[in-house]
């Protein structure tokens, strides 16, 4: 195992995988974790300089490390003199795991750090996750978006529900968009997505019977308006930077969500005009504001919303 890691993935889920690998690859090094928003950096380096009590070897990962992101209001406040050294010289029986959402690229010491370091930058979809997880089963484009469509960015769920489909469709090997809809279970979150393509398409009555079922679920109104209003801001994003003729994926990686929730964005979009889509955001706004100056009633400026559609 090397002296340095840097581990780099924006989603905690993976980034915690990757440590599992590595410890049960190294079962015998006593484990260390430190989060530097509660421990100071010197403390991490004095503890990489010294031998282990319960094993000859360490290893020891540092979590937050926000002298490596653009976080530089807190970087005035340390010293890095030491770290440098260590990273130049690491000992070689102990290893440092720095684990990073993102780095800043234009900093020093990440450009010191990546000369030494291993790099272990996880780059990953749903799509890379379903081809790593398929193994010889058989699931056509369609089924796959409708799956990623379901689980959203919950990548652990992802995992889950592939798992589940894998044991239902054991003996044919072959998942089909009818597998998804059985055995992935609806939940909640997604009956506001069904709520918000109501919404979108103008059925006042399916939007509000299905508002209601929310309610009913103890959903909070103010939840679901944020919801709401963050899907028609994706459709009004969506809508304008393609009319300056950005392409789907551009798009996607401009605004930093799934390429499918863009495609899904601008078939929406063709409902309305930039202007409606405006005014639409603006009653939100509205809204959102009167529930939380107490001004209407938890539900009611949503209901009549919903009902002048």
């Amino acid at each position: 195992m090397e002296s340095l890691y840097l581990l780099v993935n924006e989603n905690s889920y993976f980034q915690e995988k990757k440590i599992k690998e590595l410890k049960e690859k190294n079962p015998t090094y006593e484990v260390i974790r430190y989060d530097l928003k509660e421990i100071p950096l010197s403390k991490v380096i004095e503890d990489l300089d010294t031998v282990g009590f319960f094993s000859s070897h360490k290893m020891v990962i540092v979590d937050n490390p926000f002298f490596l992101t653009s976080e530089g209001s807190k970087e005035e406040k340390i010293d890095l003199t030491f770290f440098e050294k260590y990273i130049a010289n690491p000992n070689p029986d102990n290893t440092l795991i720095l684990c990073c959402s993102k780095l800043d690229e234009r900093k020093k010491i990440v450009k010191q750090l990546k000369k030494v370091a291993t790099c272990l930058t996880l780059e990953v979809s749903p799509e890379t996750i379903i081809k790593d997880n398929l193994e010889d089963y058989q699931m056509d484009f369609q089924t796959k978006n409708l799956l990623i469509e379901k689980c959203g960015s919950n990548y652990e769920r992802l995992e889950q529900e592939l798992t589940k489909l894998k044991l239902y469709t054991y003996d044919t090997k072959k998942i089909t968009k009818e597998d998804v809809d059985l055995v992935v279970v609806k939940e909640e979150d997604e009956n506001i997505f069904d709520l918000i393509d109501a919404i979108v398409t103008k059925k006042k009555d399916v939007a509000y019977t299905i508002y209601q079922t929310l309610l009913e679920h103890s959903e909070e109104p103010i939840k679901i308006l944020i919801q709401v209003a963050n899907q028609f801001r994706l459709i009004y994003q969506a809508k304008v930077l393609n009319q300056e003729h950005q392409q789907e994926q551009e798009i996607a990686s401009f605004l930093k969500v799934h390429p499918y929730r863009i495609k899904l964005a601008l078939q929406k979009g063709h409902n309305y005009s930039q202007e409606e889509l405006l005014k639409i955001l603006l009653q939100l706004s509205y809204i959102d504001e009167s529930l939380k100056n107490g001004t209407t009633f938890q539900n009611t400026g949503f209901e009549f919303f919903l009902l002048n559609l």
